[in-house]
């Protein structure tokens, strides 16, 4: 089984770091917003209702384990960091 790093560039980046990626398919390197590992884990996991990305989990009709799904987050929070959007409005005053 591939994990990390390895299994990244097999599962992931055979979309996302495609030379000429589809314009509807996220650069994960160029997101502007906050990520941790709970972003990570529910798109690869069960992606979202509506979106082309299909669920990787097992349990969700993929092909990856849950030790598997454990390493890509590892992986991804070391390789892309957080980019929270500086270009969002400001808070609306609370009175």
């Amino acid at each position: 089984n591939k994990m990390g790093a390895e299994l990244y560039e097999k599962a992931c980046g055979i979309c996302h770091e495609a030379e000429h990626r589809a314009s509807m398919v996220p650069d994960l390197h160029a997101l502007q917003k906050e990520t941790n590992a709970d972003y990570w884990r529910t798109w690869i996991t069960s992606s979202m209702e509506g979106k082309l990305m299909p669920a990787f989990a097992i349990e969700h009709g993929g092909f990856l384990n849950q030790a598997q799904i454990d390493s890509l987050v590892s992986y991804l929070l070391r390789a892309i960091p957080s980019r929270p959007a500086s270009n969002a409005p400001p808070a609306a005053p609370t009175h």
